[in-house]
């Protein structure tokens, strides 16, 4: 698991490790945590992230080691996992739980447990609450977050795909993290049930597997001319600058998403509703936190400016466009076009100021449109 921290988020982490693990010094508490986040010492933590925010790679292990080295052994060994969960991946625990509900013998391993002759009926159910429980737990997050990136390019169809099985589609999302890299590229057959029935594909169920109604894997289909009118992509010269467009485009998605969900627009053109001259709003996108606002810009058409870990004076700066890093460590600013159909305006070159160790995860951070296109012709 991996997370980007600021020094406001350590703050939030430092509450729930203290909430879970209570009886341990808060000398020590703050000590193991800086070494579970791969730091050195607490210090060199609060050096690093007094100006900056760094994405980290959470390490139970060393949490652990350096507690029980200090007498505390009886500590639960998934403790930071935890805390991190609770502060940076609530709205995908949320969303694994609403799935569970949903299936109530949906478990990691996937549909059921199989009953060994020699358990018992009470043996067989809480065997199968074990392992509902530990699909909730941090490392069936994690891998739930794995299962829903590898999916989100993924197409629909109208039928079930003999082809897209679960089990194989786990090994796919596998497969897929190995090659960018991460050592720690589990999927878990339940996660991977999980994630697709979260992102609304039908589904037949066989066994503890599943199948799909998935087609190929690749980037989300254009529309159709009339619509898009005349689509194109922007050029992209340099692989410096398709990082920096795909974090542009992954932020504005995200940000008017969000305001979508909260109801201050719709994609009809016009139908707006807030009051005075736009709408600020907070949200979360990739475990960050995120200040939005939004304007009307005439013709049906909507203005964002979207900040990510915003500044404590954020709202004064987020309704400018050339705001920068007085408004977060991420700022963009784009244009989505309601009249002529509905996608986000692709310039030329993307509006927008991005802390360099933040493109990578901004970039590949995949994030799926609610209901309008991710590129689009700029209109004037």
């Amino acid at each position: 698991m991996q997370a980007a921290f600021s020094s406001n988020d350590i703050e939030l982490l430092k509450r729930e490790i203290d909430a879970l693990i209570p009886q341990v010094k808060s000398s020590h508490r703050v000590e193991a945590m800086a070494r579970g986040l791969g730091w050195q010492t607490n210090a060199a933590l609060r050096t690093t992230l007094r100006t900056d925010v760094d994405v980290r790679q959470i390490d139970d292990r060393s949490f652990t080691n350096y507690l029980r080295l200090h007498g505390f052994v009886e500590t639960p060994f998934d403790a930071l996992s935890e805390a991190v969960v609770r502060c940076k991946f609530s709205d995908e625990r949320e969303a694994v739980q609403r799935v569970m509900e949903h299936e109530p013998i949906l478990t990691q391993s996937g549909f059921g447990v199989h009953r060994d002759p020699k358990m018992t009926l009470q043996e067989h159910r809480n065997e199968l609450a074990a392992r509902r429980a530990a699909l909730l737990a941090p490392r069936g997050i994690d891998e739930f977050v794995r299962a829903r990136e590898y999916l989100l390019p993924v197409s629909h169809r109208h039928t079930i795909n003999p082809k897209a099985f679960s089990y194989g589609l786990k090994h796919r999302a596998e497969h897929h993290h190995r090659d960018q890299g991460r050592l720690d590229n589990y999927v878990s057959n339940g996660a991977l049930i999980a994630a697709a029935i979260h992102l609304g594909f039908q589904y037949r169920i066989d066994g503890p597997n599943a199948y799909f109604n998935m087609g190929s894997r690749g980037t989300q289909p254009v529309a159709h001319p009339t619509e898009l009118g005349r689509y194109r992509r922007p050029p992209r010269p340099s692989a410096n600058s398709t990082m920096r467009y795909l974090a542009w485009r992954n932020v504005l998605i995200a940000g008017i998403n969000a305001g979508l969900s909260e109801g201050h627009f719709s994609l009809v053109s016009g139908d707006n509703w807030w009051d005075g001259e736009r709408a600020t709003y907070t949200f979360a996108f990739a475990g960050m936190p995120g200040l939005a606002s939004v304007s009307d810009g005439g013709f049906g058409e909507l203005i964002f400016h979207v900040a990510l870990y915003p500044t404590p004076d954020a709202h004064r700066w987020i309704d400018s466009s050339n705001a920068g890093f007085d408004a977060g460590d991420v700022f963009a600013t784009g244009w989505l076009e309601r009249q002529r159909g509905k996608w986000l305006m692709t310039p030329s070159k993307p509006t927008g100021v991005f802390r360099k160790h933040l493109l990578p995860l901004l970039a590949n951070s995949a994030i799926d449109p609610t209901g309008f296109l991710p590129e689009g012709r700029f209109i004037m």
